[in-house]
């Protein structure tokens, strides 16, 4: 009979404690939030997603550009491939050290003209 009185003791005592919690989040949510507010956060959320997917744009574009248009191989799109990847999971770091790696690998592929071969 004592075990089972503490057990539900403990339960709802656990049941009102996470009631309260719920309760005292829900007031000062609402005690901060007003619709200026939620409009505001909505516009720095979206103005977030805008200017990261524009910094995504101009990546790819560099990418291209620098990398796809010279090298012009299937080493070249694997190589675009696995950086969009690596800033698709905002690995900053591990992105400029790919970078930085693979650049001597590029500019050995170049000539003197500054082309590769296989573009000639």
């Amino acid at each position: 009979m004592d075990c089972e009185g503490s057990r539900t003791g403990a339960s709802s005592k656990r049941a009102r404690a996470r009631q309260m919690t719920e309760r005292e989040w829900t007031r000062s949510f609402n005690e901060r939030a007003s619709w200026s507010d939620l409009g505001s956060s909505l516009w720095r959320r979206c103005w977030r997603r805008f200017r990261t997917g524009l910094v995504i744009i101009i990546v790819i574009g560099i990418v291209v550009v620098v990398v796809i248009v010279p090298v012009c191989s299937f080493t070249a799109m694997a190589i675009a491939v696995v950086i969009l990847l690596l800033l698709w999971r905002r690995r900053r770091q591990r992105l400029l050290l790919l970078i930085f790696g693979l650049l001597p690998t590029m500019i050995d592929q170049t000539g003197e003209q500054g082309r590769v071969t296989c573009c000639r």
